[in-house]
């Protein structure tokens, strides 16, 4: 099993729970070892970072080893969780994984949550990677100019596309349903989970000095075609005068822990590690009742499993601030039954994939998505594109259901 570092143990933590099978987690510290003995020790299942193939091993051959030792052993399955890590076909952890299937003959399964309507580019090349060579149904080029909108950018002087959504959308949800196994629509997997409310707040600027500074930024933004540089300052300027917020609202749930009608924890969710830092040493001194712990991207494997243990498992730990691009998949956090979005993520894939961390099988309390949202900034724009593209694919599914159900009809263009 590959997967992001953060989702390793929770593939052993579940395996063991669940099967009477024996498993290890193979990251780089244990396979320096192994291959200083020059043997990995047998077990059911093996469970790799997709750091493993992308950086361990760049000197003495240690990822031409390690895959003759996984041949040897006789894999049957190869599965690659959160998948859509391996959209990027020419990177070494796709083609290792690739050949590793390739070779071996195992069964080879790609899971991932992602949103194909929202990102077709992604569907593809996990559709390429998952068919192992064999001729695809449909060329690259084809199925970009089809299904995904690109706008052109400018890079270094020069004038690239980049994808940024999809079109035609029914008609994709019909093609690769051709091809894909597509889950059960998510409101049929969370159906018989407890009640779910969204909290949207949107206040006005606490600091006219900080909203005057912002104002500067923007129409200097906007005067020089977009600099970038002046995005961190724009940026920073919001997440400082949020934290006003965030502790009115956690002062509100401090108050249903005291009385004891909420026994649930806290998921405050952040793009930027200076945001993050801000938000737990703040947290740190406001509150003295409780603790709050932070999952940096930086953290290594053990440290980042030993804050995950000390939010499960310690009554104290009541918040736990992480990073969007490490916690938005593949964790599974129902101790908490509140997500606080400090920052948005970019995109509503993302958002979801942020959202099912908490609301999820396993989820036995009322659940909180609760929005910080800061008026007269970029904050609404980007609230109001992940609402249009929420919009967006629910209109398909519901087509697509029409369509199963014998409600409707597909008559694909020539």
């Amino acid at each position: 099993i590959f997967a992001p570092s953060t989702v390793c143990y929770n593939w052993e933590n579940e395996i063991e729970e669940s099967t009477n099978k024996s498993v290890i987690v193979l990251d780089s510290k244990k396979l320096n070892k192994f291959f200083k003995e020059k043997k990995i020790p047998d077990r059911d299942f093996y469970v790799i970072p997709y750091s493993v193939p992308s950086s361990w091993g760049r000197k003495d051959n240690k990822t031409e080893w390690l895959m003759k030792e996984f041949l040897k052993k006789g894999i049957k399955f190869v599965v690659a969780d959160e998948a859509h890590n391996l959209q990027q076909l020419s990177t070494k952890k796709a083609k290792f994984i690739k050949e590793l299937a390739q070779k071996s003959g195992a069964k080879f399964y790609l899971l991932t949550g992602t949103i194909y309507t929202t990102d077709p580019y992604t569907s593809y090349y996990l559709y390429s990677l998952s068919n192992l060579g064999r001729r695809m149904f449909m060329n690259r080029k084809t199925f970009v100019e089809r299904y995904a909108k690109t706008k052109e950018i400018k890079k270094e002087n020069k004038t690239i596309k980049v994808p940024y959504g999809s079109r035609n959308e029914r008609e994709l949800q019909a093609t690769l349903r051709r091809f894909l196994m597509v889950k059960r629509d998510r409101d049929t997997i969370l159906k018989g989970l407890p009640a779910v409310r969204d909290l949207i707040i949107r206040k006005e600027w606490n600091d006219p000095k900080k909203k005057s500074t912002y104002d500067f930024l923007v129409n200097s933004f906007k005067e020089t075609g977009g600099d970038p540089s002046l995005f961190p300052e724009m940026r920073k300027m919001i997440a400082e005068d949020k934290i006003e917020d965030l502790i009115e609202r956690l002062k509100d749930i401090e108050e249903t822990w005291k009385d004891g009608t909420n026994q649930g924890k806290v998921l405050v969710f952040a793009h930027y590690q200076d945001t993050q830092k801000l938000i737990r040493e703040t947290l740190q001194k406001k509150f003295k009742d409780f603790e709050t712990v932070a999952l940096y991207s930086d953290l290594n494997d053990s440290q980042r499993k030993e804050v995950l243990e000390r939010f499960k498992n310690d009554d104290r730990v009541k918040v736990l601030v992480a990073s969007l691009s490490m916690a938005k998949e593949g964790l599974n956090l129902t101790e908490a039954t509140e997500a606080i979005f400090y920052e948005l993520p970019f995109t509503y894939n993302d958002f979801e994939q942020a959202k099912a961390r908490i609301y999820r099988i396993g989820q036995e309390h009322p659940v909180t998505f609760t929005v910080l949202l800061k008026r007269d900034s970029y904050d609404i724009d980007l609230w109001k594109k992940i609402k249009r593209r929420e919009a967006n694919f629910k209109n398909a599914v519901s087509f697509l259901q029409a369509v199963l159900l014998g409600n409707g009809s597909f008559k694909p263009k020539k």
